[in-house]
């Protein structure tokens, strides 16, 4: 479990593509470097913001290894930023990081895919949620970034036909649309 360091992390923006993997082989060293950015000042809870270290716990559970014993709750590195409820792993948030920042107009979210070696789908979500974080919160620890899912829908149906806007499912349109028919043969 990586405990916070004294010395400030690296900035990754001052490394290049090759030293950046070299420097972050695999999932630890891409979580301990998080624990750096995000404890800098030391350890607290991301639920309550206790600071008392005499009152958190660490446990060998790799998802939340934390344990706060003010609000008992468990928290991880991802707890309340932008990382939060995501599946995709730090070295690839990372590594997104790394790439969303360093280009200078914007990568698109199948390229990223491909370097991420994800889908598009979850590359596009990785993507929006760092923009979203440097341009409207200025930083990665802020809060979880939310409403992906109903943004989402909300731009399919934007560029949706007017007669399947709102619609749930292409099935449903077409039930909807066949029902129609039969009413006017009749």
């Amino acid at each position: 479990m990586p405990k916070p360091t004294k010395k400030p992390p690296v900035r990754i923006e001052n490394l290049s593509f090759r030293n950046l993997l070299r420097r972050f082989p695999d999932e630890r060293t891409a979580r301990a470097y998080f624990v750096d950015l995000r404890w800098e000042k030391g350890l607290y809870c991301t639920h309550c913001g206790n600071t008392d270290e005499s009152r958190i716990g660490t446990q060998e559970r790799p998802p939340q290894p934390y344990y706060c014993k003010v609000c008992r709750r468990y928290f991880s590195v991802r707890g309340a930023s932008v990382m939060a409820a995501s599946k995709i792993t730090l070295r690839n948030w990372l590594i997104g990081i790394y790439l969303v920042t360093i280009h200078n107009k914007t990568i698109t979210s199948p390229a990223l895919a491909r370097e991420l070696n994800i889908t598009q789908k979850s590359a596009w979500h990785l993507r929006r949620r760092i923009r979203i974080a440097y341009d409207e919160q200025g930083g990665l620890f802020r809060r979880p970034v939310e409403g992906d899912v109903k943004d989402m829908n909300a731009a399919k149906n934007a560029n949706a036909a007017k007669n399947k806007k709102g619609t749930k499912n292409m099935k449903a349109a077409k039930n909807k649309k066949a029902a129609k028919n039969k009413k006017s043969k009749t």
